[in-house]
């Protein structure tokens, strides 16, 4: 699958995305249509991206080795990671954390979730509005979106991940 973008610069959309009243209706720039992209399809596509000296663990044995930073902010810190499966993008982590007394993540958590129930209609979610943990996923057909908010230990995460869809066997859940 090739794809290619063709809105602003990625950085600026992805601050966008998690930075406010705008969330609702922004576009993500690091969504499913990254999925599948080869490293040098991905480069071409995001040209801040950077190669992370040393791969971040991911889930399911998958190493991060690309990543693309958003701007520090008082609210908080964006990054986003590629993890890659035979040597294709199969999952990506948009991570923004923060200080807990600054971090708004609930209401973030919340705006992302009507966003994506509005694309993918309305998700799975496991945890209640003011629960410290959260996280709503959606099967939209090829891939997978899931959404998680962790508000705790004086830090606070909202993390949304894209990922290429596979069937498991239930023995692996």
């Amino acid at each position: 699958m090739k794809t290619t973008l063709s809105h602003l610069p990625a950085v600026t959309l992805l601050c966008l995305v998690l930075s406010g009243p705008a969330l609702a209706h922004a576009q993500r720039p690091a969504d499913e249509r990254l999925l599948g992209l080869s490293e040098t399809e991905l480069q071409e596509a995001l040209p801040g991206l950077q190669h992370l000296r040393r791969p971040l663990p991911g889930p399911h044995g998958l190493r991060g080795t690309w990543s693309l930073s958003g701007p520090d902010g008082a609210e908080g810190v964006l990054s986003t990671v590629f993890f890659f499966q035979q040597q294709r993008v199969f999952h990506i982590e948009q991570r923004w954390s923060g200080p807990a007394g600054h971090c708004q993540a609930g209401r973030r958590y919340g705006l992302l979730r009507q966003q994506m129930d509005s694309e993918f209609g309305i998700g799975v979610t496991a945890g209640q509005e003011g629960d410290p943990q959260r996280s709503s996923g959606w099967a939209a057909g090829s891939f997978d979106v899931r959404l998680h908010l962790n508000e705790a230990g004086g830090q606070c995460q909202v993390v949304l991940v894209h990922e290429v869809h596979q069937e498991r066997d239930p023995s692996e859940l």
